[in-house]
Parts: structure tokens; C-alpha cells; sequence
């Protein structure tokens, strides 16, 4: 929750960045702000086109960083359990042992689970649940 709030906050923070850069960055001949005619080689309407660009860039990248940073995993497999540990074996044949929110997934069944992938201390990659996607029903051997 905390890290949500965080979140939609700095999203806020750089909406509201970028919606001053781009009402600041706006021609204001009519003001007397800037020069009638082109400054340098540049007329007022490409110097306004890259200000809004660069703005742009500096709202959309902060944005992406940190969906990218707390996007959860997904993880598809066969459940199976091993000295009392749950563990889901995916596609690609690799283990992991489960943790956090695995009280809705049974051994046996093929489930998708979101979370995010973290280093266990025994060795064996493992997967701290967030929630139950899908449950696909009895594992095929």
C-alpha cells in the first residue's frame, strides 16, 4: 500500500512537471516574452516542438523506470511439494520453492501465479506469491 502511494505520487509529481514545462515552453509573442520572428535558425514553432519533446521524455521516462522497477512477475508451472515446501516447476524445467501468499495453491495442480522472483537463502530460486491467476487443474505428466 505504501509503496502504491509512493507510486501514484511521483506519477503526479511528473504529470504535473510536464504539464508546467509544456504551458511554460508555449510561444508568448503576445506577451513580449520572446522576439517577433525566428531566434537563430530555429523558428518559435520548432523551438516549442523540442521543448515539448524534451518534457515529454522527462515525464514519460520517470513513469516507465518505475513501472518496469515494480512490475510483478508471472510464472506459470507444475505445483509439487517437497519437506512440507511448496515448489512450482515451469515450463522451461526450473524450480522454485513458493513463499508468501501460497495458501490457495495446492500440490498437483498447474497454476499461474503472480509475484516476483527473490534469492532464497537454501540455494533454490524462489517466488514470493502475490495472488493465485489461474488455476489450470491437475498437472499432465
Amino acid at each position: 500500500m505504501k509503496g502504491e502511494r509512493r507510486r501514484s505520487s511521483l506519477v503526479r509529481m511528473c504529470i504535473a512537471t510536464g504539464l508546467c514545462l509544456c504551458i511554460f515552453a508555449l510561444p508568448a509573442q503576445s506577451q513580449g516574452i520572446y522576439p517577433s520572428g525566428p531566434i537563430g535558425p530555429l523558428s518559435n514553432g520548432q523551438i516549442t516542438a523540442i521543448i515539448v519533446g524534451i518534457s515529454a521524455v522527462l515525464v514519460i521516462t520517470p513513469i516507465v523506470i518505475v513501472h518496469e522497477v515494480h512490475k510483478h512477475h508471472r510464472i506459470e508451472g507444475c505445483v509439487s511439494s517437497e519437506n512440507n515446501v511448496l515448489t512450482v516447476t515451469d515450463k522451461q524445467g526450473r524450480k522454485y520453492s513458493l513463499s508468501g501468499d501460497s495458501r490457495s495453491v495446492r500440490a498437483g495442480e498447474r497454476v499461474m501465479l503472480t509475484g516476483k522472483k527473490i534469492k532464497a537463502s537454501g540455494g533454490m530460486p524462489a517466488f514470493r506469491v502475490n495472488r493465485l491467476v489461474k488455476d489450470y487443474g491437475a498437472c499432465k505428466p
